[in-house]
């Protein structure tokens, strides 16, 4: 018997039910007033809204750890809301929470509600000062999962670099590999989208070795992406064996380390790429069959330049997918279209990816 969903509370509902004696009830009330919110920011209910957010507040010391979890999700969720700036002490509380999974969400809604008032022009503001310090703070903790998220959070709060690098390189070396982990992802975001050098990479070699074979990896594509010849051995095995040394690779490593063949010029690796590409397995499972197509693309390999230009008058999806691979495989000839193919689907981000791909093919060619 088909039974339809049930409608999202009311505003005025969803409030109510914050108080239900029924755990779950509260975690959907908290959901459902999320968006009603949101939705009223800007109007002239101000002190409605101000009274409801203190009310999800409130819920920060619910005695349930998942309605204490979703409320600092919340909470989180409505950062852009100035009357979110009260939930700061709270949240900061909440850093000392018996249950890791709230001090942890609690950090995040803390760093997000901070990052709004960055970029509202307020860096000096003293809330954002509070988050720095509640992050330096997770940084040193027993737990891992504060550490972890205080490691994003640090990113998102520092805009020093040389400040930044200092105290993240320290992650480098933590005791738990996922924190190791995101330290080495976030670092590769930080080298590509700010003004450290190169040189910055030298403190990953190291990780080439690390015990975590997902970290050693990381650390390969990271180094790779800036030409550092130290990377080839993961990332080749990787691509000819599907594994890092011993283990199975993450999906999404596995596509970067696949699509690297192409700028570090793995010409060894060709057959491995045209097996990925144009195989029959890619049909019955994921081969990274796009990334082995722009690499064998950057290393001139003509079927799968000739590939790549065809899809670019398929259906939308398809053409998008084939426009970017064009420009990471620095395929000049195509820069045409493939502008043509972005501008007409209109997804802003992809053009301001693909023009900055043809600046950095552009620079390449250059003498």
């Amino acid at each position: 018997m088909f039974v339809p969903s049930p409608l999202p509370r009311t505003r005025a509902a969803a409030l109510r039910d914050l108080a239900s004696e029924k755990e779950a009830t509260r975690v959907a009330a908290l959901r459902d007033l999320v968006p009603h919110l949101l939705a009223a920011a800007g109007r002239r209910d101000a002190g409605l809204e101000n009274a409801e957010v203190d009310a999800v507040i409130r819920t920060l010391g619910d005695p349930s750890a998942i309605v204490r979890v979703e409320a600092a999700t919340a909470l989180a969720d409505l950062a852009a809301l100035p009357a979110a700036r009260g939930a700061m002490p709270a949240l900061l509380r909440a850093q000392n929470d018996e249950h890791p999974h709230v001090a942890q969400f609690a950090l995040v809604a803390a760093v997000t509600i901070a990052t709004a008032v960055q970029e509202g022009a307020n860096a000096a503001d003293p809330l954002v000062d509070r988050a720095r310090d509640a992050v330096l703070r997770a940084l040193a903790d027993d737990r891992p999962e504060l550490r972890y998220q205080a490691t994003i959070g640090w990113t998102a709060l520092e805009e020093n670099d040389a400040l930044w690098l200092a105290r993240h390189r320290a992650r480098f070396s933590d005791e738990d590999p996922e924190v190791r982990y995101v330290a080495v992802r976030i670092f590769e975001e930080r080298l590509r989208a700010t003004s450290l050098g190169a040189s910055a990479g030298e403190v990953l070699v190291p990780l080439l070795e690390d015990a975590s074979e997902a970290v050693a990896l990381a650390a390969a594509i990271t180094l790779g992406g800036i030409g550092d010849r130290r990377a080839v051995p993961l990332v080749t095995n990787v691509i000819v064996n599907r594994q890092i040394r011993n283990e199975k690779p993450a999906p999404e490593d596995e596509a970067e380390a696949v699509e690297l063949a192409g700028p570090l010029g793995l010409t060894g690796c060709i057959p491995a790429l045209q097996r990925r590409a144009f195989g029959i397995l890619r049909h019955v499972r994921d081969t990274c069959s796009l990334q082995a197509r722009t690499a064998l693309a950057h290393l001139g390999d003509a079927r799968a330049c000739a590939s790549i230009e065809a899809d670019l008058g398929d259906e939308p999806r398809k053409a998008l997918a084939a426009a970017i691979s064009a420009a990471r495989a620095g395929l000049l000839p195509l820069e045409a279209r493939v502008d043509a193919v972005v501008a007409r689907l209109g997804d802003e981000k992809a053009i301001a990816e693909v023009a900055e791909l043809w600046a950095k093919a552009q620079k390449g060619q250059q003498p």
